[in-house]
């Protein structure tokens, strides 16, 4: 099991229930939407736990980014006007930082541990 923020979290954040959000087969889905542009993450907690990451303009996939393997965790941040989730490997040496405010991207990094 990895730390997570719960719905209300990304309520607050100004996120809503995605369409692929099923919390009784321990999948959670959110929409963060813009002007153009919607970005979908999701994550589930059962199993082999992953995170998926899409960022769609005018229906079309821009980004769709699956990352299945084990989660430590995921957290909101924030730096300066910018808003993001990032999201912590378990026992690798990596994260990935999912922007949502003011505009979608996302960036990998590696971790000194």
């Amino acid at each position: 099991m990895y730390t997570h923020p719960e719905e209300h979290d990304f309520t607050w954040e100004g996120f809503g229930l995605g369409e692929d959000n099923r919390p009784h087969e321990a999948v959670f889905s959110y929409i963060y939407q813009y002007d153009d542009k919607e970005l979908y993450f999701s994550h589930s907690i059962w199993g082999r736990n992953h995170v998926r990451i899409q960022i769609v303009e005018a229906g079309i996939k821009l980004t769709d980014i699956y990352w299945g393997e084990a989660l430590e965790s995921i957290t909101f941040m924030g730096e300066n006007e910018e808003k993001f989730i990032r999201v912590v490997l378990k026992d690798e040496e990596k994260e990935m930082k999912v922007f949502y405010h003011p505009k979608p991207r996302i960036i990998f990094s590696l971790l000194e541990k």
